[in-house]
């Protein structure tokens, strides 16, 4: 079973092997380099795995989270080729709508740079000059797909209700750092570390 202080333990080795090297452990996972970007309300996956990345249990498993998500459909959410060819299909047949469409879709496979953007008052746009534009100011949190952050943010607020259902999750986004919460399994979390690198306060979410 793997113990929070055995997941502390190896996170502090791992830790100090970068503070006296200067090579990040994350660099020998599969896979492309996590999203690293830091915005007024979110991360990249790769700001959060410098310290929740690599966990291991007793058998020398890897079991950090990071690892296991990346392969996830959340990870790629909006990689997937699939679904930008439907989004572009759903455009194309009604351009009368395409605020519309794009708006509904990013807020499940783009939900940090949608979320981000609503909350300094801009359009939520995916095509054009949008989050898929490799200009576009969210394109990293946009392909960073469903991240850390914006799962450990969702308050519980309307949630598992049917005003929460279709995307309609509840993040707040009136807080500053250091003061917005993000949420996890463990009662009285260290906090400072946390507050100094990312702006969050980490906190036990019952919800």
């Amino acid at each position: 079973m793997v113990t929070q202080s055995r997941i502390f333990t190896s996170t502090l080795a791992w830790t100090i092997f970068f503070l006296i090297t200067g090579f990040w452990p994350i660099c020998f996972a599969d896979g492309l380099p996590l999203v690293q970007t830091i915005h007024t309300d979110f991360v990249g996956a790769g700001n959060c795995a410098f310290c929740h990345s690599p966990s291991r249990d007793e058998a020398g498993q890897d079991v950090s989270i990071d690892t296991h998500w990346r392969s996830t459909m959340m990870a790629n959410a909006a990689k997937d080729p699939l679904w930008q060819a439907k989004v572009s299909s759903e455009v194309l047949r009604e351009p009368a709508l395409k605020s519309v469409i794009e708006d509904k879709c990013a807020t499940c496979h783009m939900p940090m740079a949608r979320t981000q953007a609503k909350a300094l008052g801009l359009q939520a746009t995916i095509f054009g000059d949008g989050f898929l534009n490799e200009t576009n100011p969210f394109h990293s949190l946009a392909m960073d797909g469903v991240s850390c952050s914006l799962c450990h943010q969702i308050t519980d607020f309307n949630l598992g209700e049917q005003e929460s259902f279709s995307g309609r999750y509840h993040i707040d986004t009136a807080s500053d750092s250091p003061d917005r919460l993000i949420y996890g399994p463990f009662p009285s979390p260290f906090t400072r570390q946390m507050q100094n690198n990312l702006g969050f306060t980490p906190t036990e979410g019952e919800h």
